[in-house]
């Protein structure tokens, strides 16, 4: 498998990193906060609706239909930012806000303590070249899809179409 973080037919690297400039310029301010240490089993608990769809292999959105994102491996300061986001509206997503909308800060801290606490799935590291257009992206995602520090996403894992579709937003 070639390193997968965008189908071939994204338009340049240049929207490429435009879009994802845009999409994580919130979260990459919030994400710097440090988040304090949670208890993944309370986590594991309170996270049977995020499982409902975060937790089925290969489960897709109805409409639009695309794979919902892996959070495995994910910076805990990015998912805490994220889940934080969609909670107070800051971020687009209706059914992330209103999963999201009534989870307390110490919800979250747990929630994320247990997605984060989970490694990569081993078929995540990406193999063979980066793809041209997505040069600039490894400049933030690292040239592996590991973040390079706690405020961008870990891409590494990520089903393709879910990142097309993030940058489409």
């Amino acid at each position: 498998m070639t390193l997968q973080w965008l189908r071939s037919g994204m338009r340049s690297g240049v929207l490429v990193a435009a879009a994802l400039c845009g999409t994580v310029a919130t979260t990459a301010v919030t994400a710097q906060e440090s988040t304090p240490q949670g208890d993944p089993q309370r986590g594991k608990a309170i996270s049977y609706t995020c499982l409902g769809c975060h937790g089925i292999d290969g489960y897709k959105n109805a409409y639009p239909n695309y794979s919902v994102p892996e959070l495995e491996g994910q910076h805990p300061e990015y998912l805490a930012a994220a889940l934080k986001e969609y909670r107070d509206g800051d971020r687009s997503h209706l059914t992330m806000h209103s999963q999201a909308s009534e989870l307390s800060d110490r919800d979250i801290v747990d929630i994320v303590a247990y997605f984060a606490g989970k490694p990569l799935t081993p078929d995540a590291k990406p193999q063979g070249a980066v793809p041209a257009a997505a040069q600039l992206c490894t400049t933030c995602h690292g040239a592996n899809g590991v973040g390079i520090t706690s405020q961008y996403p870990t891409l590494a894992g990520q089903h393709p179409d879910y990142i097309v579709r993030a940058l489409e937003e």
